[in-house]
């Protein structure tokens, strides 16, 4: 994995986040803090980003059949509350 920077400040607002667009839509204010949205505002790494890539650029969007380690993983996470795994 590469470094991560999490000093980057990433402005999200005009991108129809939830976490900040949606205060200006619904209250008609900008300068309310998120507090009740748990997001990130981090940039994926590379490697995950790359990941994605490769699955977009081939163009097809069908379904996907998962092969059978790919639903234990899913299972396994979905059951402890999470369905992301924990990065090495």
């Amino acid at each position: 994995m590469g470094k991560y920077n999490f000093d980057e400040v990433i402005d999200r607002h005009g991108t129809d986040c939830l976490k900040y667009d949606f205060g200006m839509k619904r209250k008609g204010r900008d300068d309310l803090l998120p507090l009740w949205v748990a997001d990130m505002d981090f940039r994926l790494p590379d490697e995950i980003l790359d990941e994605f890539h490769k699955r977009i650029d081939h163009g097809i969007f069908g379904y996907t059949y998962l092969v059978e380690n790919q639903w234990f993983i899913a299972s396994k996470y979905s059951s402890k509350g999470s369905v992301y795994p924990k990065i090495p």
